[in-house]
């Protein structure tokens, strides 16, 4: 199957066990997966679970979950302090202060990603 597809220049990511299709689904973006019936370890029902489970996680440029996961940590950490800064921000002071609050926040959530 892998050469008939690539021979029609198909771009083709063989997976020879579920948890390599898995892994490989998590760095691509697919338009169509064949599975076989009759897989070791996990049947491609099950894989098929497994895929529309996973799929639930958006990815970015080919990122895998966990990088995407930690990005959302530190949209909805800026969201709800940005609608917090929008309340005080008739005090220069204090909103001066929460800004560095949020920078040094968003600091550690970014390096802890990492």
């Amino acid at each position: 199957m892998t050469k008939r597809l690539s021979k029609r220049q198909l771009m083709v990511l063989p997976a020879y066990s579920w948890r390599v299709a898995l892994q490989r689904l998590r760095k691509n973006a697919v338009e169509v997966v064949i599975l076989d019936v009759k897989m070791p370890g996990m049947d491609g029902i099950e894989t098929l679970r497994e895929i529309k489970e996973d799929s639930v996680f958006a990815r970015l440029e080919g990122r895998d979950q966990v990088f995407v996961c930690e990005r959302l940590k530190g949209l909805g950490y800026l969201t709800i302090h940005t609608r917090q800064l929008d309340m005080i921000m008739s005090d220069q002071a204090s909103a001066q202060n929460y800004w560095s609050k949020i920078r040094k926040d968003l600091r550690s959530i970014i390096t802890s990603s990492l």
